[in-house]
């Protein structure tokens, strides 16, 4: 896998798998193991279904990504907050990130209209390793179709080998 790709695989509280995906640069693999189905397609299927670019799937889990609107030497705390924007093609994040830990504790992502956004909200922070993760994501989208809350109660990064996708 490269850096730009994510594998993620859910599992319901009683810890069966319900389904893995596997998002690529150029391909999107869903597989639903509870209707055994296979969905798949292109990266730019998401952006039509949901109004967000693959590439910003990453900020619903919490990474900080595209090129910051305005360049600032130091950060601005107010209230412990700091409120910063970045763009992807064209498409904008806001982000707000907590001073104290230096996380961000919230992502809105929107293309031309705010009412086509979703937001993420990120909480009880746990930690894998050297990095500090959102151990609760709450994830809302701006006309209500899709609405969840995930629970991340256990994470592997940097791994490497093979993914039979079967």
């Amino acid at each position: 896998l490269f850096p730009d790709s994510l594998f993620i695989s859910l599992r319901t509280r009683t810890g069966i798998e319900a389904g893995r995906a596997l998002l690529t640069n150029d391909t999107v693999l869903v597989n639903d193991r509870i209707n055994r189905l296979i969905y798949y397609g292109e990266p730019g299927d998401l952006e039509k279904k949901y109004q967000i670019p693959a590439s910003a799937v990453f900020a619903i889990f919490g990474d900080f990504i595209g090129q910051p609107q305005t360049y600032e030497k130091a950060v601005r705390c107010l209230e412990g907050t700091h409120l910063c924007d970045t763009r992807i093609g064209e498409y904008t994040l806001k982000y707000g990130i907590d001073c104290y830990n230096g996380k961000a504790f919230k992502a809105f992502i929107s293309g031309n209209t705010q009412a086509d956004g979703i937001q993420a909200d990120f909480d009880e922070f746990i930690r894998s390793g050297n990095k500090q993760i959102p151990g609760s994501i709450k994830v809302m989208t701006g006309d209500n179709k899709v609405n969840f809350t995930m629970t991340i109660r256990n994470i592997q990064t940097g791994w490497t080998g093979e993914i039979d996708f079967i």
